[in-house]
């Protein structure tokens, strides 16, 4: 699946430029909350920041074999509904997963 590249908004007339709590730093896939709430973020809301639709069906428009794993485990609920906890390490597979679906991630330069 392509990289999807988040937009900085800018306020206009001199004001600062926005960046959502929620985002990435670079293209290793690590997200990153940055929030004033304890409450955790989920999947559902970091794909709705990107624009790009989640179910447990679809990934934007490529329908059908989608799964997902959390911490090397199959997961079967609602992908959207994914806690964004501490070092969880979520794939998101469309189409034929991989060999090795990871049980950790590396997050040493997070």
């Amino acid at each position: 699946m392509a990289r999807v590249r988040p937009t900085v908004h800018h306020g206009g007339s001199g004001l600062a430029a926005c960046i959502s709590p929620l985002h990435t730093h670079d293209t290793t896939g690590i997200l990153h909350t940055e929030s004033a709430s304890a409450v955790p973020n989920t999947l559902g809301e970091f794909f709705t920041e990107w624009g790009v639709t989640l179910s447990a069906n679809c990934v934007e428009t490529r329908c059908g074999a989608v799964a997902v794993y959390i911490d090397g485990k199959p997961y079967t609920g609602d992908p959207r509904a994914i806690q964004l906890l501490d070092h969880r390490e979520i794939v998101v597979a469309v189409g034929t997963p991989p060999a090795h679906i990871p049980a950790v991630g590396d997050f040493s330069n997070a």
